[in-house]
């Protein structure tokens, strides 16, 4: 058994994957502590020929392909979550990349309740352009903080990227496959009942990710779709209050529910929706 699953979705991937492996070859954590699960989903012969041709030019680390008809990211996840038993996980997107000592500065903070994050930084094309965010704003004041909380570290919990989860703390919980805006948000916001303690890096361990132009956070998607699935969101972040609301922060999940209708506003005044 390792000590990390390095779980890393790709769909019709391009030369940004190749990139994204050898910054996880580069890692200065030993070898053995760790493993990649690639997941090629909505398979075609084009993409997993390529997808193994990266393979074989990384001879230094362990990279387990599962291959699947099924395309979403949320369906690729589930099955490197069931695939693998190590003690944690860490998920990466397959044209982002991470700072050469990613994961032996998260892993020796790490322990069975506490959920681990990482400084965030955006890029186009060349990381070492890499520039901040609202992400790295946020971890950056944090980082001064003496005690974090779910609320006051909200912004940090968006996305399921530059953290180690413990695989305790994720248990049965598996990504809503019908969703394909908020995911992340969602599933993070449903282990925040058994998160005890977040741990934050150092400034120098970070996760990159790149900004496309094409990309589908960045593409207009057609309204109807777009407020069914956020309304479908908000219906999941109630449930999951109310199924358990002794257990669960109520001004975390509200917090969530308030920025998810804001998100929706503005994007409709700002026409990137339609």
């Amino acid at each position: 058994m390792k000590d990390i699953s390095v779980i890393i979705p790709t769909y019709k991937p391009g030369n940004y994957l190749l990139e994204c492996l050898v910054s996880l070859e580069n890692q200065t954590l030993a070898k053995e502590k760790y493993e990649i699960i690639l997941i090629l989903n909505g398979s075609d012969k084009t993409s997993e020929v390529y997808v193994k041709d990266c393979m074989n030019r990384l001879t230094n680390i362990d990279i387990e392909l599962l291959v699947t008809a099924t395309p979403g990211v949320s369906n690729a996840r589930n099955l490197g979550l069931e695939f693998t038993s190590n003690k944690y996980v860490v998920f990466i997107d397959d044209d982002d990349m991470v700072s050469d000592n990613y994961l032996e500065n998260i892993l020796a903070k790490a322990n069975n309740e506490s959920l681990i994050v990482s400084n965030i930084k955006a890029f186009y094309e060349d990381r070492n352009d890499a520039t901040k965010n609202y992400m790295s704003n946020a971890f950056n004041e944090l980082i001064k903080a003496d005690n974090l909380d779910l609320y006051s570290s909200r912004q940090l919990l968006n996305t399921v990227h530059s953290k180690l989860i413990p695989l305790y703390l994720i248990g049965d919980t598996r990504f809503n496959i019908k969703l394909n805006i908020g995911e992340d948000t969602l599933f993070i916001a449903q282990l925040s009942n058994k998160i005890k303690k977040l741990i934050l890096t150092d400034t120098s361990t970070i996760y990159y990710r790149r900004i496309r132009a094409n990309s589908l956070t960045n593409q207009k998607v057609n309204i109807r779709a777009y407020l069914l699935n956020k309304l479908i969101l908000i219906g999941h972040f109630s449930l999951t209050y109310l199924k358990s609301p002794m257990t669960y922060n109520f001004k975390f999940f509200t917090s969530r529910i308030l920025a998810l209708s804001k998100k929706t506003f503005r994007d409709i005044i700002d026409k990137k929706i339609g």
